[in-house]
């Protein structure tokens, strides 16, 4: 079977194509919650099955046991990679500038404009816009409101709970 280049965008583990605002945060949400699933019941299992774990372990036998929720970190290293670029090409920029996310500071301002900077409209150089799914939109919209909720309690945390050590962070964020 062939597949044409609108196959390839519509696919959301291609690097090809555009995800919207929505999109973004709905497959990365997505993967995120699938990690912590498959890292939990990893560790359940390596706690709960009976005889499993003895004191004088290897680290190679460790390694066996974390197995799954290694490979599960590596693909959520990999599916985040691939929906920025997406993002990325949605505000028709380079999908390499995917690398300041590791940027210290930077990484996380560069993180917060691909989730919030609208897209172009209509085709760029990267190909028409995606559809943006309904589950999507749905799903993208509550991580985008838990994020916001998030923020706002940390702000007010910090803010109601003037410390010493609140307010030395915080004078050393505003430096």
């Amino acid at each position: 079977m062939r597949y044409s280049r609108a196959n390839f965008s519509q696919n959301p583990f291609s690097w090809q194509g555009r995800f919207s605002r929505l999109s973004y945060l709905a497959w990365g949400n997505l993967t995120a919650l699938l990690f912590l699933l498959i890292g939990f019941a990893n560790v359940m299992y390596i706690i709960y099955a009976p005889g499993l774990v003895s004191g004088s372990m290897s680290s190679f036998a460790w390694l066996k046991l974390l197995s799954p929720t290694l490979l599960a970190a590596v693909l959520l290293g990999y599916s985040g990679i691939i929906f920025t670029i997406r993002r990325l090409h949605d505000l028709n920029l380079s999908g390499w500038l995917f690398l300041l996310l590791y940027v210290p500071v930077i990484g996380s301002l560069f993180w917060l404009y691909t989730a919030i900077a609208k897209g172009t409209e209509g085709r760029n150089n990267h190909g028409f816009p995606r559809d943006t799914l309904l589950w999507e939109g749905l799903f993208g919209l509550l991580t985008g409101i838990l994020l916001l909720a998030t923020f706002g309690f940390i702000v007010g945390y910090v803010l109601l709970h003037p410390s010493s050590e609140n307010v030395a962070i915080l004078k050393r964020m505003l430096r």
